[in-house]
């Protein structure tokens, strides 16, 4: 494409590939360059993801023999803890892996999925009656990490699904405010 030509193109939306934005800043010099809104979600569930597998792998942990449990029965201190812990990080990691799907809903599916007025049912696992949005708190309350990364995903669904040409900007620069303010 002759040098004229390629002068002329003013806007060229790309994904996140860096090869493509720097052959498009050498190849088009008045072009700006956008990312798709489908690759910056699609990149935002992958940290999402990628923190969800560290959180949950942070939290595997080989039960214990039937030797602490006897202990841990007839009132030995340091075998309760142990089993204790066991407990505690057997919950979390089943939070994690068998309720992840929780995390990656679409806006629209939160909205009824997470109607915190939807019956509860029992969990035989967490030994209580909860409801998926209960479930959802309960995994956000596990790390602070994830959840950051979580809800800066939901500002994004947000952002995408309600924003306008007249305050796009304006919420676009509170998002980063917000997220430079987290770290």
């Amino acid at each position: 494409i002759p040098l004229e030509e390629r002068k002329r193109v003013k806007l060229l939306c790309i994904d996140m590939w860096e090869t493509y934005r720097i052959v498009a800043q050498d190849k088009l010099p008045n072009c700006k360059i956008a990312v798709d809104r489908f690759h910056i979600m699609q990149e935002i569930n992958r940290r999402l993801k990628t923190v969800r597998t560290r959180v949950m792998n942070k939290n595997k942990y080989t039960k214990p023999s039937s030797q602490i449990f006897y202990l841990a029965k007839a009132g030995e201190a340091e075998a309760i803890k142990i089993v204790n812990e066991y407990y505690q990080k057997d919950q979390t990691y089943y939070l994690l892996k068998k309720f992840d799907w929780l995390l990656f809903l679409s806006y629209e599916n939160q909205l009824s999925v997470l109607d915190s007025s939807k019956e509860s049912k029992f969990n035989h696992k967490l030994k209580r009656y909860l409801n998926f949005r209960q479930i959802r708190d309960l995994i956000l309350e596990i790390d602070s990490e994830l959840r950051e990364v979580y809800e800066f995903m939901r500002d994004m669904q947000i952002f995408y699904r309600t924003a306008s040409y007249d305050n796009a900007t304006e919420r676009l620069e509170s998002l980063i405010s917000k997220c430079n303010q987290s770290g």
